[in-house]
C-alpha cells in the first residue's frame, strides 16, 4: 500500500520521531565507549594532568601509536557531548605553512570524578560488572525467555543463556568474579570493616544494627523474607537499639532517577530474580518475616532508607510511621 502524502508538519514529526528512536537504539554506544575510556585509564590521566590535555599529549601518555589520535578524538567527542569531558581548543605548533592550527584538549568534567579508579566514591567496579559480557548477553534473549517460560523452566534470561544465575557464575568465571567483588576491594585492610564469611540465608552475625544496601532488590520475595528472618534473629529488640536498615529504590523521583530505577529493575529481571518494590510490597515482606514496625527515615539520591524494628508489642499489626519519599 502506498503511503499517503505527508504535510510538512507530519514529515517533521516523523523525522523527529525517527531521530529519537535511533538515539535510543544507539544508546548502547555511550556506556561501552565509557568502558573503553576507563579501561585505557583516560579519566585518571586527565585528572592527574591538572589542566586541559591535548590529544597529542594524551596519546603520548597512553603510549599509543600516534595514528590512533583521530580514533581517540572521536571517542572523546562522544563523551564530551555526554557531559563526562569538557573540550577546549588550544593553539598548536606552527605547521609547514607557518600557520597556527587549533588542537582539541580535554579535561574531566566535575561529576565524572566518579570514574577515577582510586576515588572513594568510584563507580568503576559497578561499570565493569554491569557491562561484563555475561551480564549483557542475556538481554538479547528476553523475548525467547518469555515465550519459552511457560513451565518456569528458567529463573531468568541469564539462567537460560548461561545455565546458572550470576551468583553461581562468580564461582565459574574469574573475570566476572573480580568485577563482582571489585566494589568491596577498596575496603580490605582498613579499620572500618571486618569480614565474616558465610551464607546470609542461614545465619547473620549478631549486631545491634544491620545494614542492607544494594542487597534486597537482587532477590525474590522468598529469599528476602528468609534474609529478613535471619536479620531479626541477629538483632536485639528496638528498646535495646535493634534495627535493620535497608536502602531501597524510592517510589517518587525526578525523571532521571525514575529512569535509573526502571533500568535497574530490568537488570534484575534479566540477570537475577529480584525486582524493585512498592511500599506495599515491602510492608508485606516485613510482615511475613515477623517484623512489627518500620519507618522511612530519609532519602539518599534515588534511594529511600527504611528502618525495620522487631518490637515486643504490636505483634499482629505492622506499625507504620512514615510513607516512602
Amino acid at each position: 500500500m502506498d503511503a499517503a502524502p505527508l504535510s510538512n508538519d507530519q514529515a517533521d514529526e516523523l523525522l523527529a520521531t525517527r531521530t529519537h528512536l535511533c538515539n535510543h537504539i544507539f544508546s548502547f554506544v555511550t556506556p561501552f565507549s565509557l568502558k573503553c575510556t576507563v579501561e585505557l585509564g583516560i579519566p585518571d590521566i586527565l585528572h592527574n594532568h591538572g589542566k586541559p590535555m591535548t590529544l597529542t599529549e594524551l596519546v603520548a601518555s597512553l603510549q599509543m601509536n600516534p595514528k590512533n589520535t583521530p580514533f581517540i578524538h572521536r571517542l572523546l567527542c562522544l563523551l564530551a557531548h555526554s557531559g563526562y569531558l569538557i573540550e577546549h581548543k588550544t593553539a598548536a605548533q606552527e605547521n609547514g605553512t607557518h600557520e597556527q592550527e587549533e588542537e582539541a584538549a580535554f579535561v574531566l568534567a566535575k561529576h565524572a570524578q566518579l570514574l577515577l579508579k582510586d576515588s572513594p566514591f568510584t563507580i568503576v567496579p559497578f561499570l565493569h560488572g554491569i557491562l561484563h559480557p555475561l551480564c549483557v548477553k542475556p538481554f538479547g534473549y528476553i523475548s525467547d525467555w518469555l515465550l519459552q517460560n511457560k513451565d518456569a523452566c528458567y529463573g531468568s534470561p541469564c539462567h537460560k543463556v548461561c545455565g546458572m544465575g550470576p551468583w553461581e557464575l562468580t564461582s565459574h568465571e574469574s573475570t566476572f568474579n573480580e568485577c563482582f567483588n571489585g566494589a568491596l576491594a577498596k575496603w580490605l585492610g582498613t579499620e572500618n570493616w571486618s569480614f565474616v564469611g558465610g551464607n546470609m540465608f542461614e545465619q547473620v552475625p549478631p549486631a545491634e544494627a544491620i545494614l542492607l544496601k544494594h542487597v534486597m532488590h537482587n532477590w525474590g520475595d522468598k529469599e528476602c523474607v528468609k534474609l529478613l528472618q535471619r536479620c531479626k534473629e541477629a538483632i536485639p529488640s528496638k528498646e535495646r537499639g535493634g534495627k535493620v536498615i535497608i536502602f531501597v529504590l524510592a517510589e517518587e523521583e525526578d525523571h532521571e532517577a525514575l529512569e535509573t530505577k526502571l533500568f535497574l529493575d530490568m537488570v534484575m529481571l534479566v540477570n537475577q530474580e529480584g525486582k524493585g518494590r512498592t511500599e506495599k510490597e515491602w510492608r508485606n515482606l516485613f510482615v511475613d518475616a515477623g517484623f512489627s514496625a518500620y519507618e522511612i527515615v530519609g532519602k539518599l539520591g534515588s534511594k529511600s532508607i527504611i528502618q525495620v524494628y522487631p518490637l515486643k508489642h504490636c505483634l499482629h499489626r505492622l506499625c507504620v510511621r512514615m510513607r516512602l519519599y
